[in-house]
């Protein structure tokens, strides 16, 4: 299986790191908005960096979203037109409209992985977070707990 891991930043290098041990993943490709960031990754992965978002996006079989959230709404609308299966980190979209219509987006190209019985959550941060993040983030509650509440909805 082709994966695609967009968004390499400090998140989404670990499952891509993850994915890269994975024996059935027979080609990660690593995409960022950074192209620079991207090929240091891949670098560290020993993997090739994607071109760009979109020729990974045209290559995979499955498409994991660790970009910013604002960004969310419009890789989930590629890979769910693409027909991938998509895995997003947080939420879908900034906007309830816009969730809705990705909602209905991917109930219509079938990329929906089926019905959720069961969920367990266990959260921490592979490392602490860089100093000058901690005064614009949202707390420990709102920055990782929210994963949760968006997971389990």
């Amino acid at each position: 299986m082709r994966v695609a891991v967009v968004g390499v930043g400090r998140m989404g290098r670990l499952p891509a790191e993850e994915l890269r041990a994975i024996p059935r993943v027979t080609e990660l490709m690593v995409a960022d908005a950074d192209r620079d960031h991207a090929r240091r990754v891949a670098g560290g992965l020993a993997v090739e960096p994607a071109p760009s978002i979109e020729a990974a996006l045209d290559r995979a079989d499955a498409l994991v979203i660790v970009a910013a959230t604002a960004a969310h709404a419009d890789l989930v609308g590629a890979g769910a037109e693409r027909g991938l299966p998509v895995f997003v980190e947080k939420p879908l979209a900034l906007e309830l409209q816009e969730t809705r219509e990705l909602v209905e987006l991917v109930e219509r190209t079938g990329t929906s992985l089926g019905t959720l019985y069961l969920v367990k959550l266990s959260a921490h941060d592979m490392t602490p977070p860089p100093d000058h993040y901690i005064p614009t983030s949202g707390g420990i509650f709102r920055d990782s707990s929210i994963h949760d509440f968006d997971l389990v909805r």
